[in-house]
């Protein structure tokens, strides 16, 4: 097994908090009393199965009362919305030729509702000819239907509110239309709120109708979500209608929230249930005050009459909060279902700290095998002494911060919020095919109040990611990451010391960003160890305006670019024991940062890959530089009880003096505007005033291989041209 781990000091937690506040999301009901149950904000890039089904639940699930079959391959989640797309193209179903496709999603046996303020941000296609877009709701039959939204081909400046049911025996309808400009440019909110007494129906949260038939909305049960995008039929124009439209056409939805009177439910449930075997969240029996299933509500699970329970549901449940303790130890879900964790404000303009958490507490170990949706910040707050495990994948536009405690990651994170290390004694353990990846976001490690320690225990499949990654991020903290294996990766930077006091050691596994920047601020310290065994991969390496070192002991430094200033501005840069490995990975590269010795240490210098590297700063480090591939140029540089060995590659002077021990190994020695001292030289070959070609392997079959007996006159010759033109320059100067 391999580990990383991070440890940390500082302060202003709360600090933090406020500012995670700002990426809540809010949504608009009538009324303060009211809690969201259901949500997706399509952040993923994927259609969540935990919510929604594709296709129609009745017939063949392809088609309906319009001319397009439905199909998955029309349906596309990106950039934070839903896009159901009409095409024109053929298909068969069940015998029946259809000349367009389209799609549709709807929520039956995942979220079936008898009240709620539902809504939904929905842009209708831009050229409304032929389709017939809608978000509505049906029951066990037809009638009841609840039109939340339809508009009729071709208009695009109205839409229309319908609700259908049974009057006796017979078929009725309510229903409006309302002209309100353009729709068609930009998204609208398309809402209902929908109680026994009434259903109120809003545009972009301004009233528009309502039905206050207690009669007719008694009709209306157990009613689940649809969303479409018909083509033709009777509101789309028809045959007529279609083929006069443009293809393909979009309805993109950003949004839809489902939310639920407070009065309903109890803000705090508590788990009672101990029976034997897998026991049912959904089970009113197992729970004092109902079951936990709305964003006002917390849940808590202490001690009951068994030592171990599981706890399993369906498809995707809604709570605030997560309390586990007692001597009991929990398995939440199978890694089948999905837990949303929102406590959202309603009816709320403005930013407002509201956290979704996990508590835990007392010394069992808890298990959270389900998906964890991130729809508000989730705080995690592991007080316990044993484990707090979470198995199943981590999702959601909100943020994750670990406060404290014992963390073991076996599935993955992909949350779109910024990931967060703020408290004290946490203990992060990446394991199996675990990971930390927040792609469109940062990693932060922010030392606040206190010390603690995160660990990952990472094998090569394990990940920690990033847009950016900070360590040591607030003024007067401290952190040190120690990363023994897995895969470090930021799309951008690695910042170690960002304001504060940070340690970045790599003694197994890969590391890459674009850039790895070192005590970023004034007064910030950032230190990087690469041990033999780890890789780090950057475009440049650097420092700020703070106290930054770079330690080479054994690992591999590979180049991801050209750049002439690959490492540069550091207050130091040693060679210990293990030596530095440079791969220049096919790139040209140079290094004007003086290359040291570590005190009371002599390590050795590699060069690897195709390309050149350049040496042109003041380097004093005295163990044996090895060229293995490419070339290795000295600039003006000056390089005291230097010994060289060049392996099938080339070591060049480009200009200055170089004083070296030896050169030695099947290479070639190039010495084109330079001066060249050296003890020793054995080598295949010996240019004078000739650069080395770019290839290392072309410059050593250029020349013949030279007979042994013929080696000391080379050197002696070597030796003899320079001493001459030391005094050549003696004279002129």
């Amino acid at each position: 097994m391999t580990l990383l781990t991070v440890r940390w000091t500082a302060a202003t937690f709360l600090f933090v908090l406020s500012v995670f506040a700002l990426s809540q999301a809010f949504a608009s009901p009538p009324s303060s009393a009211y809690s969201l149950i259901f949500a997706d904000e399509f952040s993923g890039t994927s259609l969540d199965s935990y919510k929604w089904n594709t296709g129609y639940p009745w017939g063949n699930g392809h088609t309906h009362n319009h001319l397009a079959a439905c199909y998955d391959s029309n349906l596309a989640v990106s950039d934070g919305a839903l896009n159901i797309t009409a095409k024109k193209e053929v298909t068969t179903v069940t015998g029946t030729v259809y000349n367009y496709t389209s799609g549709v999603i709807n929520t039956q046996g995942k979220l079936n509702i008898n009240s709620g303020y539902l809504e939904a941000s929905i842009q209708i296609p831009s050229n409304m000819t032929g389709m017939w877009p809608a978000f509505w709701m049906l029951g066990a039959g037809w009638p009841p239907e609840i039109d939340i939204m339809e508009v009729q081909s071709p208009d695009t400046n109205s839409y229309w509110a319908n609700y259908h049911y049974t009057y006796g025996t017979t078929n009725t309808s309510y229903g409006w239309e309302t002209t309100v400009g353009t729709l068609n440019t930009s998204s609208h909110i398309f809402a209902v709120d929908w109680t026994s007494t009434n259903m109120t129906f809003y545009l972009d949260g301004v009233y528009r109708h309502s039905i206050t038939d207690t009669a007719a909305i008694a009709d209306a049960v157990n009613m689940y979500l649809i969303l479409n995008l018909a083509v033709g039929g009777a509101w789309g124009g028809g045959s007529a209608g279609a083929a006069a439209g443009t293809y393909p056409e979009t309805m993109t939805v950003d949004w839809v929230r489902v939310w639920q009177n407070t009065s309903n439910f109890n803000t705090s449930t508590v788990w009672k249930g101990s029976g034997s075997g897998t026991l049912s969240w959904t089970s009113t029996s197992n729970w004092t005050n109902g079951v936990a299933k709305s964003s006002c509500q917390t849940a808590s699970f202490n001690s009951v009459a068994r030592s171990s329970v599981i706890v399993d549901w369906s498809n995707s449940q809604t709570i605030a909060g997560i309390s586990l303790g007692g001597t009991t130890s929990y398995t939440l879900g199978g890694g089948n279902e999905s837990l949303m964790l929102a406590n959202v404000l309603t009816n709320s303009p403005s930013p407002t700290a509201t956290f979704a958490y996990v508590n835990v507490s007392g010394s069992q170990s808890h298990t959270i095998k389900s998906r964890l949706e991130a729809y508000s910040t989730i705080v995690v707050n592991a007080s316990s002494t044993g484990i707090l495990t979470l198995a199943g994948e981590i999702t959601g536009p909100s943020s994750l911060i670990f406060a404290s405690g014992n963390v073991l990651f076996t599935g993955r994170n992909s949350q779109q919020g910024t990931t967060s290390v703020v408290g004290t004694g946490t203990n992060l353990v990446l394991a199996e095919h675990g990971s930390l990846n927040t792609k469109q976001s940062t990693f932060e490690i922010i030392p606040t109040i206190g010390s603690g320690t995160v660990t990952i225990q990472a094998n090569s499949s394990a990940s920690l990611s990033g847009s950016h990654i900070y360590l040591a991020g607030s003024f007067g903290g401290t952190a040190t990451l120690d990363q023994l294996g897995g895969n470090v990766i930021a799309a951008e930077n690695i910042n170690v010391g960002y304001f504060g006091k940070g340690t970045y050691t790599l003694s197994g596994g890969a590391s890459s960003c674009v850039k790895l920047r070192l005590a970023t601020a004034t007064g910030a310290s950032g230190t990087v160890i690469l041990n033999s065994g780890a890789t780090l991969t950057a475009q440049a390496i650097f420092g700020g305006y703070g106290t930054s070192a770079f330690n080479f002991n054994g690992g591999t430094v590979k180049a991801a670019a050209t750049a002439s200033a690959f490492l540069d501005k550091l207050t130091y840069a040693n060679i210990q024991a293990g030596g530095a490995i440079f791969d220049t990975n096919g790139y040209d590269v140079g290094i004007a940062q003086a290359l040291i010795d570590a005190p009371s240490v002599h390590g050795s210098l590699t060069k690897q890959g195709a390309g050149t590297l350049t040496l042109s700063g003041s380097n004093t480090y005295s163990g044996t530089t090895y060229v293995n591939a490419g070339a290795l140029s000295l600039a003006p540089t000056t390089a005291h009880n230097l010994s060289a060995v060049v392996n099938n590659a080339a070591f060049e002077i480009a200009h200055g003096s170089v004083t070296v021990d030896s050169v030695t190994g099947a290479g070639s020695t190039y010495v084109a505007d330079g001066i060249l001292v050296v003890g020793t030289l054995v080598q295949d070959s010996l240019f004078l005033g000739q650069a080395a070609p770019e290839s290392a392997t072309a410059a050593t079959e250029a020349v013949p291989e030279p007979a042994a007996c013929f080696t000391m006159i080379i050197a002696a010759a070597t030796l003899l041209a320079a001493l001459r033109r030391q005094r050549r320059l003696r004279a002129i100067s």
